[in-house]
């Protein structure tokens, strides 16, 4: 699994590649714990480079998506097909606020519309 953090002045962008299995869960949930120390407004989620989710990714991205709400921070979440999946299997894919283009996301973000659900 591949992650990398961008400083999108405006909001924080974490994109991630490969695998999120129990192995790598870890590795994710302390990536996603730094970026949201990094967004003081919003996150951007691009998880379209996600070949495999499976419940412990879900699990990460429900506790990262609680910290983010609770802050009053919004979010936005780009799923791959596996990803979309995996939410979709845990009936959770009403829950987040998912867009289907990256462009479509930071356009939200960027308006400062209310992307969270």
């Amino acid at each position: 699994m591949e992650i990398e953090h961008q400083d999108c002045h405006d909001f924080v962008r974490v994109s991630v590649r490969g695998r999120v299995d129990t192995a790598a869960s870890a590795r994710l949930h302390a990536a996603l714990c730094s970026a949201q120390e990094l967004a003081p407004e919003a996150l951007l989620l691009d998880l379209t480079g996600v070949s495999h989710f499976d419940t412990s990714g879900v699990a990460v991205l429900v506790d990262c998506v609680r910290g983010l709400t609770d802050s009053g921070r919004r979010f936005a979440i780009v799923p791959s097909r596996a990803v979309h999946q995996a939410l979709s299997f845990v009936h959770l894919n009403g829950v987040f606020c998912l867009y289907d283009r990256i462009e479509d996301a930071v356009r939200a973000l960027r308006k400062g519309s209310e992307v969270n659900h």
